[in-house]
């Protein structure tokens, strides 16, 4: 049986013993496959990869030559050609990395108890044996799957010392504590966690030590102050009176009940508000994204944004606030799950596809009046009531002004985000490619129309122009009506044929350019009229 291990230097047991792998480039292929098991990788994608600089003479045959390696040592059947590409044909448990994910996710169960969690999340971080993908770790293809999987063990590191705290074995944390403030030198969280430990094995000179050394280096590295609660565990530690165990958990009168999402930077739970009993939807952000110095600088002042934009169709956020290690957010929820759900269920109905335009529309066309762009508008972020309508939540908080941060279409992003919605919504959900609803479409000229027009807005038709950029929010909606309305495979506001360009510099000519547009006969006829009309007068 053969187990990849990607949490430190890469190598492989086959049978519990090491194999000699063959090489840089052969460690990257299996490292580039490793990360998505039984996936198959595009030969381009393995290229890039493997020679980001400067390409061999033949690349694709030495994706083959590094493939054959590979199988020579690890078996013919481990690496297997499919799709244009190769997949690594082994488990997801075979690969310490997912297992680690897996051990993770199990933990984070409401169900579990003390000493089942901290069981499954020492299990969890005894897999690791170094840096993720070492030597890898900044290639491109990597830098995104070693910034998730390192913040997943910073979680996980505080989530099992809590646990290990709560059960009396705190001083047995210290060691994984040490070595993850180290790793994390601004997670709040983790220090505190710490400066607890230390306190508790009577070791309160040292826990101050670190307390003094964590602030030192806040304000040195970002000019900031710990929050109050560490501050006062710093007394606490000081004075020597018994530490009050705070609950990072404290959810100001909502209760969290069971699981009903998982993202990579946050679970969303069922909660209801205890004074009233209504169920909500709470967010909890992950400790190692929560803790981040640019987070928290940006938590509060972005989500009072959000929480001021008032329209019926964007999701309202009823409460929000960070704590060391956690940030929480509150929704309304959605019983009826998001567009992403919908979808899977199959094609939506045309007028359903109207209505969703046309109210989401309408909810981007406020945030934008607001100057916030929306930045990643998808199904898992459209959610649905129990009457079938649609409503826009998890808002990236990007203003027009900082928008180049992290969406640089600005609102016609926003736009192409709204037309990609509605043609998935109208396309087979068993088919994703769409042949057979575009197929069935056709019989409809109204639907025909539409996915044409918003194909031109996406730029999938070849004499397609970047509409979305010059197209508001607003218009598009009012041209998406109008395509249905017409049965017209254009919208002519945004059709470059239905302009007069009397001057032409470099541009192509067009139809509607035909009355500008002379030839040389045409021209000296018309001169020679002129001319004999003026000697005449």
């Amino acid at each position: 049986m053969l187990n990849v291990q990607l949490l430190g230097t890469i190598s492989v047991l086959k049978n519990g013993e090491p194999v000699d792998l063959p090489g840089h480039q052969s460690r990257a292929l299996l490292s580039y496959l490793a990360l998505r098991p039984s996936a198959a990788r595009h030969f381009d994608g393995i290229i890039d990869a493997l020679w980001p600089d400067r390409l061999p003479r033949d690349p694709r045959q030495a994706v083959h030559t590094h493939a054959s390696r590979l199988r020579a040592v690890l078996g013919q059947d481990t690496i297997v050609a499919r799709d244009g590409g190769y997949a690594l044909h082994i488990e997801g448990d075979q690969i310490d990395a997912s297992r680690f994910e897996s051990l993770v996710h199990a933990a984070s169960d409401p169900g579990c108890s003390t000493r089942r969690r901290a069981d499954l999340l020492g299990s969890a971080l005894a897999l690791w044996r170094g840096q993720p993908l070492e030597g890898f770790g900044d290639q491109p293809w990597a830098v995104a799957d070693v910034a998730r999987l390192n913040e997943l063990r910073a979680s996980a590191v505080d989530d099992w010392s809590e646990c290990m705290t709560s059960l009396g074995l705190a001083e047995k944390a210290i060691p994984e504590l040490e070595a993850a403030v180290h790793r994390e030198p601004l997670r709040e969280h983790t220090h505190a966690l710490l400066v607890t430990a230390l306190a508790d094995g009577a070791r309160h000179a040292e826990g101050l030590r670190v307390a003094a050394r964590f602030r030192r280096h806040l304000r040195d590295e970002l000019g900031l102050e710990p929050s109050p609660d560490f501050t006062t565990l710093e007394s606490e530690v000081a004075s020597g009176r018994p530490i009050v165990r705070r609950r990072i958990t404290e959810n100001r009168g909502w209760d969290i009940q069971e699981r009903i999402g998982d993202g990579h930077h946050a679970v969303v739970y069922r909660g209801t508000q205890s004074a009233l009993g209504r169920d909500v939807a709470i967010k909890v952000v992950h400790g190692a994204i929560a803790d981040r110095p640019d987070f928290v600088r940006r938590f509060e002042a972005e989500h009072e944004i959000l929480a001021n934009l008032e329209h019926p169709h964007v999701v309202p956020i009823l409460d929000y606030w960070r704590e060391p290690g956690t940030a929480r957010i509150v929704m309304r929820l959605f019983r009826s799950g998001s567009l992403h759900n919908a979808i899977g269920r199959g094609p939506i109905d045309f007028d359903d596809v109207s209505r969703l335009v046309s109210q989401i529309g309408g909810a981007l066309k406020a945030a934008h009046r607001e100057g916030i762009v929306h930045g990643s508008v998808k199904p898992s972020n459209v959610f649905l009531d129990d009457e079938g309508n649609y409503f826009i939540g998890d808002f990236f908080v990007n203003t027009f002004s900082t928008v180049s941060r992290v969406a640089p279409a600005g609102p016609g992003g926003d736009v192409r985000g709204l037309a990609s919605l509605a043609l998935c919504c109208l396309e087979d959900a068993s088919n994703p490619g769409g042949e057979a609803t575009r197929a069935r479409a056709g019989e409809s000229r109204t639907t025909s129309s539409v996915l044409q027009f918003l194909n031109r807005i996406l730029g999938l038709q070849d004499e397609a122009e970047d509409f979305a950029q010059d197209i508001s929010i607003t218009d598009f909606v009012a041209e998406f009506s109008n395509a249905a309305k017409r049965g017209t495979t254009q919208a002519t506001r945004y059709d470059r044929r239905a302009f007069r360009n009397p001057y032409k510099g470099l541009l192509a000519f067009h139809e509607a350019d035909a009355s500008d547009f002379f030839g040389r006969d045409r021209a000296v006829d018309q001169l020679l009229a002129k001319f004999t009309t003026d000697n005449n007068n």
